[in-house]
This record gives structure tokens, C-alpha cells and sequence, in this order.
């Protein structure tokens, strides 16, 4: 599936329904495709996974005990329907397999990629109020960043797949910003968490 066929299978979700048409695309860029076949697991129960999933097409059953006698079908997923939020946040353990109950296409989406966009957002978007401050120009910006100029009008488009949070700060460090990378234990609120945030904080 193209990322036009991502987006707009997305689109149709319910993940999708408070965000515009960018933050759709923006979003869709950071998912996976995935094909399963009729019977095929997508996740077994008793994992851990850290995905959030879309369902485009087909039917994807939640199902305890599969394989065994003891196998009962707890949920049904359709096209729209978005399962394992619990995981996505904490990456516990998945309390019931994820199986395909007819031919299925799932979009799925980590964490760990959403985390990463979302720095990349906040990352770009620093960028932009400070060209804007200094009143560049696109062509000016791109020569003094050392980046293309189409290139550097699709990364303020948010289309910055391929472009490293690494490449995003040496910008900002090229436009006079100290960038600094704190790391500390995880606040008491997330004590029970699997895992740590990642997030960016403007001085």
C-alpha cells in the first residue's frame, strides 16, 4: 500500500478523528503495513508489544487460549476500529492474542515511532519560529543550514521521514541554540511503568 492508500486508510479510523488532514499525514508517515491471512497471529497473548493497531481491511479477532480447547473469541476488531491502547502506553504484556479472522490488513504504529515524530515535530517547529524570527528566507534558510531548499520546505511541511533528530539539532545549533540531552529516572508517576517518556522542553 502506497502512503497515499496509509493515509487514507487512517483517514477512515477512529484514530483519525480529531486530527486534520496534516497531522493525518504526519501521523500515517510514522505507521506500518502489515497482510495477514486468514488464521495468522498477529500478536500472541502473553507478549509484549508496544504497537497500537488500525484495522483497514478485514477482521481481527482478540482471542484467549488459541490454539487450545479452551480457545473463545473475546472481541472482534473491523475496518476503523483501533486495538491495544493498554500496551501502546505501558507495553504490558498483551492480556489476549490478536488473530486474523478473515484475510486482514492492519496499520500499526510503536511507541517508540510515535515518540520519535513527536520529537521531530517540536524539533521542526523550533526551527521554523526561529527562521521566522530572523526573517529568512527559504532559499537564505537552506543555504546557512546546509540544506537543500526543496528538502528544507518538506521538513516544514512535517514530511521528515529519513531526516535524524541528530540532523534537526545540529540545525538548531547552526542557528545559534544550545541543544542539551537530560536523562533522568522516570518521574513517580510513571513508577509502574515498563518504561521511560521521551520529550523536548524549549528554555
Amino acid at each position: 500500500m502506497s502512503e497515499a492508500g496509509v493515509f487514507e486508510a487512517l483517514s477512515m479510523s477512529k484514530l483519525a478523528v480529531e486530527l486534520n488532514d496534516d497531522e493525518q499525514r504526519t501521523l500515517a508517515r510514522a505507521m506500518t503495513l502489515r497482510d495477514l491471512k486468514h488464521g495468522e497471529v498477529l500478536i500472541r497473548e502473553g507478549s509484549a508489544d508496544d504497537h497500537l493497531y488500525v484495522v483497514a481491511s478485514g477482521v481481527l479477532g482478540v482471542v484467549k487460549g488459541v490454539g487450545t480447547d479452551a480457545e473463545v473469541t473475546l472481541n472482534a476488531i473491523r475496518p476503523g476500529d483501533v486495538v491495544g491502547e493498554l500496551s501502546f502506553l505501558d507495553a504490558s504484556t498483551r492480556y489476549a492474542s490478536l488473530v486474523a479472522l478473515s484475510d486482514t490488513r492492519v496499520l500499526g504504529l510503536s511507541r517508540s515511532a510515535l515518540e520519535g515524530m513527536l520529537v521531530k515535530a517540536q524539533l521542526v517547529a523550533k526551527i521554523a519560529e526561529i527562521l521566522e524570527e530572523q526573517g529568512y528566507t527559504q532559499t537564505k534558510a537552506a543555504d546557512i543550514l546546509g540544506v537543500p531548499q526543496p528538502k528544507l520546505s518538506k521538513i516544514l511541511r512535517g514530511q521528515f521521514r529519513g531526516v535524524s533528530e541528530r540532523k534537526l539539532m545540529d540545525c538548531l545549533a547552526t542557528l545559534g541554540r544550545d541543544v542539551d540531552i537530560v536523562v533522568h529516572q522516570a518521574s513517580a508517576r510513571r513508577s509502574t511503568a515498563r518504561r521511560g517518556a521521551v520529550s523536548v522542553v524549549f528554555a
